[in-house]
């Protein structure tokens, strides 16, 4: 005789839920979904200037912003920082 514990199944359902609830919590805003999977792309990019020199400032710095907020906008991305 076998017996069958019915529990199993309810404890796999719950694991899953859990993981599920997790993950949405992670990739809430960020996860786009395709026929068959769920990815989040990140990218940081750095300027580094020759010789290190801080050239971002002022004008020149407020224009670069709108073009790549621009840029975004075309692109649907969010710039983060």
């Amino acid at each position: 005789m076998v017996t069958v514990c019915m529990e199993e199944p309810r404890i796999m359902e719950d694991r899953q839920e859990i993981i599920r609830a997790v993950l949405h919590h992670l990739y809430q805003d960020n996860t786009k979904v395709g026929s068959h999977c769920q990815y989040n792309l990140c990218y940081h990019i750095v300027w580094i200037t020759k010789y290190r020199r801080s050239f971002l400032r002022g004008e020149l710095a407020v224009r670069l912003k709108q073009i790549l907020d621009q840029i975004a906008r075309n692109y649907g991305l969010n710039i983060i920082a």
